[in-house]
């Protein structure tokens, strides 16, 4: 396989035999998405002697465009928006080495020894390289196309017509871009040409009549299969597991609930020792989580990028204490409300005080955390298609929500308060307040009808506050059974 691949590369002058002394690195063939093989140049062996250990990191060092770039250009073109993807063949290996370098990208085979005359797949300072030059035909375009969108990543280049107005822009788009590179003469990779309204950039798929991003069906049963396999399997090594949980943290991106997901297995593959080779058996809650992946993974799959709805906008705040637990809600007209605005307006049944067990030994942190699940348990009934506000003095909670997932305890009721928020289609804003701030909740939480009745002076029945605590089991069965 290398003798054809390295025939090949000294018909296109991308290799040459060596004239003089050289500095030789060994090959090596790694494995394509595609399934086949690509030859490389281990430029970083032998270990603290390779070529590569010489360059200094800041020289390889690179900016991505992200997929939120593309996600923002879809929005400000609008619904139905064109999306054109163009990939550049061979990459790397266009881009030639300065002759006085060449000796330094040495290899043997067949008792012959080659250099490089292009960039290789294994130098340090490739990707950055190859990079100047895609930014260089990246400017060009978009000098030329001001009616597109021009983005790059590497050797992908993706285009999307800026308004709905633009004649054919598939048409617009490839007689200029073909011009270009047949000027330059970059050759283009047809086989991998995508364009239209629902486009696969950077391994999401992007629906702009739906306004969505969803993984494509390739990458969602490569997951699914995945996670399969490693719930038949009776262990797992670290490699195993370092792979499956990249693959799925990947795929959370537009798995809704996907972070939610992922911290178990983050847990227990933290726990391999450095290096290690020994399998490890995986407990209850990474089994759990795989068992999500697996059957639900396709309900969960797609992110908005545009929300449909028009939600009417509600406030949750909550509190925890030694002996309890408190909350209440109210909907206003802004996100940025605050409770004081609204005091005289609140009511006693959109309030909730709620005392913990006597043998309740919780650390703080997951109490305000399940404070806020006890929110939903009882009132998430009212907030179908809203915009809550979640309003905690706890950074733990807050960053929770923010983040979709907290370590250890406090994970077990954030997962499942995230799950009633995409059972009721609820859309979240986490927002942190400092303590003092945060007056009726913490009396609630503290069952301090003082200092209840003193901030609602019009509560005349507060009994109605004591409620029993909500189950999540319960609930999630009505819900299914709707």
């Amino acid at each position: 396989m290398i003798t054809a691949k390295l025939a090949d590369d000294l018909n296109l002058g991308r290799v040459r035999l060596a004239s003089g002394p050289s500095f030789v690195s060994p090959l090596g063939l790694v494995p394509k998405h595609d399934g086949g093989w690509r030859r490389i140049h281990d430029l970083s062996w032998p270990p603290g002697q390779g070529l590569n250990q010489g360059i200094p990191d800041s020289w390889s060092a690179i900016e991505y465009m992200t997929i939120d770039n593309i996600y923002e250009q879809v929005i400000q073109a609008g619904l139905g928006c064109v999306i054109i993807k163009r990939d550049i063949k061979d990459a790397f290996r266009i881009v030639p080495v300065a002759e006085d370098n060449q000796h330094l990208l040495a290899f043997q085979w067949n008792d012959s020894t080659y250099v490089e005359c292009c960039l290789p797949f294994g130098l340090a300072t490739a990707l950055f390289l190859f990079n100047l030059f895609a930014e260089a035909l990246h400017w060009i375009l978009q000098c030329l196309l001001p009616a597109f969108y021009i983005n790059h990543y590497l050797d992908d280049f993706i285009a999307i017509a800026r308004s709905p107005s633009v004649f054919d822009p598939m048409s617009a788009f490839d007689k200029v871009y073909n011009r270009v590179t047949d000027y330059l003469r970059i050759p283009r990779n047809t086989k991998k040409d995508q364009q239209g309204t629902c486009v696969t950039v950077l391994g999401i798929q992007i629906d702009a009549i739906a306004m969505e991003a969803r993984l494509p069906p390739e990458k969602l049963c490569r997951a699914t299969l995945d996670a399969a396999a490693a719930l038949n399997a009776a262990s797992l090594s670290l490699k195993q597991t370092e792979r499956l949980t990249g693959l799925l943290a990947f795929c959370s991106r537009v798995v809704r609930l996907g972070r939610t997901r992922l911290q178990s297995l983050y847990t227990f593959q933290a726990a391999f020792p450095h290096g290690s080779s020994a399998r490890r058996r995986m407990p209850y809650e990474v089994r759990d989580d795989l068992e999500w992946w697996r059957d639900s993974l396709s309900l969960f799959n797609g992110v908005l990028l545009i929300d449909p709805c028009r939600r009417t906008i509600t406030h949750l705040y909550t509190d925890a204490s030694s002996t309890g637990q408190g909350l209440f809600f109210f909907s206003s007209k802004s996100t940025l409300d605050c409770w004081l605005a609204h005091c005289h307006q609140l009511h006693p049944s959109n309030a909730a005080t709620l005392a913990l067990a006597q043998d309740a030994h919780a650390h703080i942190n997951t109490n305000e955390v399940d404070a806020i699940l006890q929110g939903f348990l009882l009132f998430s009934h009212h907030w179908l298609h809203h915009t809550l506000v979640i309003h905690t003095d706890s950074s733990t909670a807050h960053t929770g929500l923010k983040k979709g997932f907290l370590h250890s305890p406090p994970n077990a009721p954030l997962k499942s308060l995230l799950i009633l928020a995409a059972a009721r289609d609820i859309h979240i804003v986490p927002h942190w307040l400092p303590s003092g701030e945060n007056k009726l909740a913490d009396a609630l939480s503290r069952n301090n009808l003082e200092d209840i009745a003193n901030i609602c002076p019009h509560w005349q029945d507060l009994s109605v506050l004591n409620h029993p605590r909500g189950s999540l089991h319960e609930l999630l069965s009505s819900i299914q059974a709707t």
